[in-house]
């Protein structure tokens, strides 16, 4: 008798466990969740993550923190996430490029975006205007490529530096018109110096531009995405404008360290889908000129995977070698 007790007592708490252990997996996430981002506070994508923190907040029931690490072109914030717990509650906010052109670039990461970040969904895409100072003598897409032709390494443009999206949009450009322009590096608003004619063109952000746009004081030709932006609906889009081969955009996606369970990646994309319908996150986005969407784990992957080889053509065949 004192044997079947013992059985039936041994029985029963393995049955506990097994409840403890379904129970404590259902109540994910039980406490705050931080995602990690590479910009400063205040920067072009900080009111974006925020807003879209809180919603993915109150789609988990727990409060979302954005903790801004900025340096090193997004690599400081890739490896602080890629070298986190595996538990789901430190999230990366990935920029493409970072994801894509750094492991390029940079050859001594201490970590590995295909072996230590497992992609969760896309979150957001958005184009850029190419604007010209007035003096430049062109009104159109195709006058600029003609006169970039005849003048080749006269043009010089605006960048946040190598490997910024702002660099890779012109390195894109030249690749696509068969054109050669300089690329010079600016601290602040790149839109800044064409403004004052330091510069004649630069491939802005929405934001960066738009004051100046509708100031006069700058001339757009074009936008870098797929569709127009909705504050530019007279902007046509490269395409549009004589360059169906060029489209540059820079998009946002959310990633967790490699191993973190399916369950938990399951439970954060489907959460950061509700997030990104809440109506004040796709307010904001439209009026910034973001396009919201969203992805299976596997299509970021093979996003990730077919930018890295894009990227790494163009870069190779323009003679742009790794900064480390």
């Amino acid at each position: 008798m004192r044997g079947v007790r013992h059985w039936l007592v041994l029985a029963l708490s393995c049955i506990a466990c097994t409840l403890a252990t379904t129970v404590a997996r259902a109540e994910y996430p039980d406490h705050p969740i931080r995602i990690v981002i590479l910009f400063p506070p205040g920067g072009e994508t900080d009111p974006l993550a925020r807003i879209v923190g809180q919603e993915l907040g109150k789609a988990l029931n727990t409060s979302v923190v954005i903790e801004n690490r900025p340096g090193a072109a997004g690599n400081i914030a890739a490896a602080l996430v890629a070298h986190s717990p595996k538990d789901g509650y430190t999230l990366l906010w990935g920029l493409g490029t970072q994801l894509t052109v750094n492991p390029i670039l940079y050859k001594d990461l201490s970590y590995s975006v295909e072996k230590d970040l497992t992609p969760i969904s896309m979150m957001a895409e958005s184009g850029f205007v190419l604007v010209v100072n007035p003096k430049v003598p062109v009104h159109s897409l195709q006058e600029l490529v003609q006169y970039a032709r005849d003048h080749p390494g006269k043009l010089n443009v605006s960048t946040a530096g190598v490997g910024s999206p702002l660099y890779l949009a012109n390195m894109l450009f030249m690749a696509r018109t068969g054109t050669q322009t300089v690329n010079i590096t600016y601290a602040g608003n790149t839109a800044l110096p064409v403004l004052t004619g330091e510069a004649d063109l630069v491939f802005g952000s929405l934001s960066s531009s738009i004051g100046f746009i509708k100031a006069n004081t700058v001339r757009p030709l074009a936008v870098t995405g797929t569709q127009r932006l909705g504050p530019l609906p007279d902007v046509p889009t490269m395409k549009e404008a004589g360059v169906p081969s060029y489209v540059m955009t820079t998009w946002h996606a959310l990633l967790a360290p490699a191993g973190t369970s399916k369950d938990v990646i399951d439970k954060l994309h489907n959460a950061l889908v509700r997030a990104l319908a809440a109506p004040d996150v796709r307010g904001f986005a439209a009026s910034r000129g973001i396009t919201l969407e969203t992805s299976t784990p596997a299509q970021l992957r093979q996003r990730i995977r077919d930018d890295s080889t894009m990227w790494s053509k163009i870069l190779h065949d323009a003679g742009v070698g790794a900064l480390n």
